[in-house]
């Protein structure tokens, strides 16, 4: 998932952030909390998945106010656990691509390695 074939957004407790803009250490976070590979991850089909993400941007906003790193996680971690479905209405939006990735070509075979005849 990226800008060129979309992205999760996550909007709660006026935070909004991308998965596009998030570290290789912020999804390693989200994979480890929730065991699913970062391309896979499906908020609005798998509670795991939703909590995993939100944790990840809500420490993220704990720790720009100024939290320390092991505190912002888990007071995050709490409140993404206790948050109720009526909560998570609107909190993810699958955002399309801005720059589509192009469709792929038909493979072609590689040239012949075998020398061929002069008369051909």
């Amino acid at each position: 998932m990226s800008k060129l074939d979309g992205a999760w957004l996550m909007r709660h407790a006026g935070l909004e952030v991308s998965t596009d803009d998030l570290t290789l250490d912020e999804l390693d976070v989200a994979e480890r909390a929730c065991g699913t590979p970062y391309v896979l991850l499906q908020p609005l089909a798998r509670a795991r998945d939703a909590k995993a993400l939100l944790a990840v941007c809500l420490i993220r906003g704990h720790v720009a106010a100024g939290m320390p790193q092991a505190a912002a996680e888990d007071l995050a971690l709490a409140t993404a656990g206790s948050l109720t479905m009526r909560d998570l209405v609107g909190a993810f939006q699958w955002v399309e691509p801005t720059d589509p990735q192009p469709a792929a070509e038909a493979p072609t075979d590689p040239p012949s390695s075998a020398a061929t005849s002069p008369a051909g």
